[in-house]
């Protein structure tokens, strides 16, 4: 039997500097208040660090994951994998990363890529997990350009 794959993305313009954005992202305390799709994330930003997220797509019940970070690039991106009960069932991993447009503009870019034999059977899930995603990202734009 083949593993599925499926990838979802969502991207956002921002006029803020990179190093703001970047600093909004990685105070993973401050989500609860500004996040409407990540409610709460602990952990440290670091190489090979361990999480805790708790995240509830629009119009779903919430779930808690605990994935490990295995990309940092200060002031960049970074990414996480996480899996459900077991490796290979259903895998998700996430992408977070800042573009340096100009010194006024960045284009931030959430993606996932989600392997595994039951991914056809979250095609709902993963749809409202893209709609999280745009919420999300208004919501940065929103802080981030704030003066």
């Amino acid at each position: 039997m083949a593993l599925f794959t499926k990838e979802i993305h969502s991207q956002v313009v921002i006029k803020s500097s990179s190093k703001k954005v970047w600093e909004i992202l990685k105070k993973f305390d401050k989500y609860k208040n500004w996040n409407p799709f990540m409610k709460f994330l602990e952990g440290k930003l670091v190489d090979d660090g361990n999480l805790v997220v708790y995240m509830k797509p629009p119009g779903m019940r919430g779930v808690t994951i605990k994935p490990k970070i295995f990309l940092v690039d200060e002031g960049k991106s970074f990414a996480w994998r996480g899996k459900m009960f077991m490796k290979g069932l259903f895998d998700a991993t996430h992408y977070f990363s800042i573009e340096h447009l100009n010194n006024r503009e960045v284009v931030f870019t959430q993606k996932e890529i989600f392997k595994g034999f039951l991914v056809p059977m979250f095609n709902g899930v993963i749809e409202n997990t893209r709609i999280g995603f745009e919420e999300m990202n208004r919501e940065l734009r929103k802080k981030a350009e704030k003066k």
